[in-house]
């Protein structure tokens, strides 16, 4: 009962103890990140003349990134200062003499923990990713190394259920369409079932809605050759995602969108290992 009573007020002054070192633990180790991606990219800063404006820019959107990589590690380091700290000073002598176990003592720190480490997911999600993704751009454009345009070219993927094999010259991710495509069909057992030559796609939300159209199928032992104006069947509904993520980092993913695609190269037998890890 002694103990029951006693322990918010341990975990009051545990946690008055804990917090500002955390903070001051977090503010460290996000300025060396900070200073360490400056230093990596100043001398191309001055050699393409980006504005100071700019520079405070990227770092100001790197911020985020650098906070998510320093929260783990400056936790740690938190509460080993914290608890050392009391050590030190005899404090701990006290808490043990007082009937407090070292689980009761310790217990605020594993709840704060585990509370940190939902916001930790929730602020990755909604705050670190797109930060990421609009700072690779900027400093992308400040430095003159391009990026992933909005017209994608040469682009092969395998289908979700891994029988039909897609080619696009060119794939308009704005607009969802494409040109000069080739849809090659295989049965279960790779032998080939059909063909088709398009001039152009469009995505109507459900399915590829295909022009300049010319069709190869096997009809029994022969071959047959369609040509139409436009063409368009449900089993051509490979999600617009589809060609998009393979130009995308999975780190500037959220998790709906990597799942999907964690999902997608499953189904498409490919290799999802690496993109589940990361």
């Amino acid at each position: 009962m002694r103990t029951r009573v006693i322990l918010p007020s341990y975990a009051s002054y545990l946690l008055r103890a804990f917090l500002p070192a955390l903070g001051a633990a977090v503010l460290f180790f996000v300025l060396i990140l900070e200073l360490a991606d400056l230093f990596m990219n100043l001398v191309q800063y001055m050699q393409n003349q980006v504005p100071l404006a700019s520079i405070v820019r990227a770092m100001v959107l790197y911020a985020p990134r650098c906070v998510a990589w320093s929260i783990p590690v400056a936790t740690l380091f938190s509460i080993s200062y914290t608890l050392g700290t009391m050590h030190a000073n005899n404090e701990l002598m006290a808490v043990y003499a007082s009937g407090v176990s070292m689980f009761a003592f310790a217990l605020p720190f594993v709840v704060f923990s585990f509370i940190l480490s939902f916001g930790y997911l929730v602020f990755e999600d909604a705050v670190v990713i797109p930060t990421q993704a609009a700072k690779r751009a900027i400093t992308k454009q400040f430095l003159k190394t391009g990026g992933p345009p909005a017209v994608m070219g040469h682009i092969t993927i395998v289908g979700s259920d891994g029988l039909l094999v897609w080619s696009v010259a060119n794939y308009d991710a704005q607009t969802d369409a494409m040109n000069d495509v080739t849809v090659v069909e295989r049965s279960p057992d790779g032998s080939f079932v059909s063909r088709l030559d398009a001039q152009s796609a469009t995505w109507d939300g459900q399915a590829w809605v295909f022009s300049g159209v010319r069709f190869y199928s096997w009809h029994g032992d022969q071959l047959l050759d369609a040509i139409s104006a436009t063409w368009t069947n449900p089993r051509y509904s490979q999600e617009p995602s589809s060609f998009r993520s393979g130009n995308k980092p999975i780190d500037e993913m959220n998790l709906a969108s990597s799942k999907v695609y964690v999902q997608y190269l499953k189904k498409a037998g490919l290799p999802s290992s690496g993109a589940q890890a990361e």
